[in-house]
């Protein structure tokens, strides 16, 4: 069915981003995608995208940003290239300041992208599963 307004996140079970992180700021590079969903009566909601080319440092801020202003239950990104530095980089800050930190859930890709779409497209008989599946497509 069609969605005409989105939940608020006060009204959201959980909320979950998705983080597939590019390397840099150059016109070349890859962007970094950050898909904010909202589960609210039963389905996942699309409830923001983030599409920026940054820097290490700037992903990094744009994670904890995001996370703020989402207040995030759970922050999922892609176990691949600055993925991975951003992970370890939460994973001590953790270690240092304790439960005040973020930490994130590490997500490897299984296949390429248009192979995880169309995994979802099939999946569709059982929707909760493929929404659930959805949070990590896009790593």
């Amino acid at each position: 069915g069609r969605v005409d307004e989105l939940p608020e996140r006060e009204r959201c079970q959980l909320v979950v981003q998705s983080w597939d992180t590019g390397m840099s700021d150059s016109p070349t590079s890859d962007y970094s995608v950050c898909l904010t969903w909202g589960w609210h009566q039963e389905r996942w909601h699309l409830l923001d995208i983030l599409r920026e080319r940054l820097t290490y440092p700037d992903l990094r801020r744009a994670v904890l940003r995001q996370h703020r202003r989402w207040r995030t239950d759970h922050v999922v990104i892609e176990d691949a290239g600055s993925g991975i530095s951003l992970y370890q980089d939460f994973l001590s800050e953790r270690r240092a300041r304790g439960r005040d930190a973020l930490w994130p859930v590490m997500s490897k890709p299984w296949a390429s992208k248009e192979e995880r779409l169309s995994g979802l497209r099939r999946d569709n008989q059982d929707e909760r599963t493929a929404s659930i599946k959805m949070r990590i497509a896009t790593c």
